[in-house]
């Protein structure tokens, strides 16, 4: 029995040695740790504040171009208008082109034979130009 008390009690010492080592390596050795991630996160803030000024830079190219397609936006719709309103003027015209027209100018036998004349005349000369 007296040997299982020696074997446990030799068994407890050398555990807590060994943690003792860890315990003190870590202390000592620990701080290499901290200053690599003391490293790391200085080049991870300057990195951030790049990005961070690349987003600044996106940020008003955006606005920028939002108001460029605001304006453009606003131009269609004024065109549309526009457009539907010369379609609509469009389309009154050739409903009264198809018409018949109920108003005639009352012409006097002699403004007929006159307007004949004319006629004739401007024909005869193209003719002569012609020939």
């Amino acid at each position: 029995m007296r040997m299982n008390k020696i074997n446990f009690y030799d068994v407890k010492t050398l555990l807590l040695v060994v943690f003792g080592v860890i315990i003190i390596g870590l202390l000592l050795f620990g701080n290499v740790i901290v200053d690599n991630n003391a490293k790391e996160i200085k080049a991870l803030k300057i990195e951030n504040a790049d990005l961070m000024g690349k987003n600044d830079i996106l940020k008003s190219n955006n606005n920028r171009l939002d108001k460029v397609l605001n304006k453009i936006d606003i131009d269609l719709k004024q065109n549309n208008k526009d457009t539907d309103a010369i379609l609509t003027a469009l389309d009154k015209i050739n409903k009264k082109k198809n018409e018949t027209r109920t108003y005639v100018n009352s012409l006097s036998a002699n403004d007929v034979a006159d307007e004949l004349s004319k006629y004739l005349e401007k024909r005869t000369k193209g003719n002569d130009i012609n020939n």
